[in-house]
């Protein structure tokens, strides 16, 4: 019969997994608010460009139908972008991230200093942090997959990782 886990190893090494999550959540999130913030940047200046051609067209009073359809993409892109909820999509992600690195960190600091307390303390140290990533990962809408595997990449890559550690 095999004697059972030490419940503070255990402990600790289920907080580092949850370290772990948090980090490729947090990268993830980061990287969509990034996406967003450039799609942002094209539908504003998409609009502009387009708003600008219309004019132009009229002016010079050539071809009306490709000065409508540049008006129309004009009028069209700031309304796409607000049925799209682009804007509040990327404050959702901001706060989710921000949340998951808040996550990250605490998770490793009570591991690595947490741990050594007894286990009883530790546990009632660790409980609540295991309650909120539960609540974020309810509360914070995912980035879509192919963002999840370039934060996969960045921190496998040593992106995120401490200067000093290397």
């Amino acid at each position: 019969m095999t004697a059972p886990p030490d419940p503070t190893a255990a402990l600790a090494l289920a907080l580092r997994d949850q370290a772990e999550n948090a980090k490729y959540s947090a990268a993830a999130l980061y990287l969509w608010v990034h996406v967003l913030n450039c799609v942002l940047v094209v539908f504003t200046a998409a609009q502009i460009i387009l708003a600008a051609l219309a004019g132009w067209k009229v002016l010079v009073r050539e071809d009306e139908f490709i000065a409508a359809v540049f008006g129309l993409g004009a009028a069209i892109l700031p309304a796409l972008s607000k049925a799209l909820k682009v804007s509040e999509i990327k404050a959702a992600a901001q706060g989710g991230a921000a949340e998951y690195t808040a996550l990250r960190d605490r998770f490793t600091r009570c591991a690595d200093i947490d741990g050594a307390r007894p286990f009883a303390e530790f546990s009632a140290v660790a409980a609540p942090l295991f309650d909120r990533m539960d609540l974020a990962r309810t509360t914070h809408a995912p980035a879509p997959e192919f963002i999840f595997w370039l934060a996969r990449w960045k921190v496998r890559s040593g992106h995120l990782d401490h200067d000093h550690r290397s």
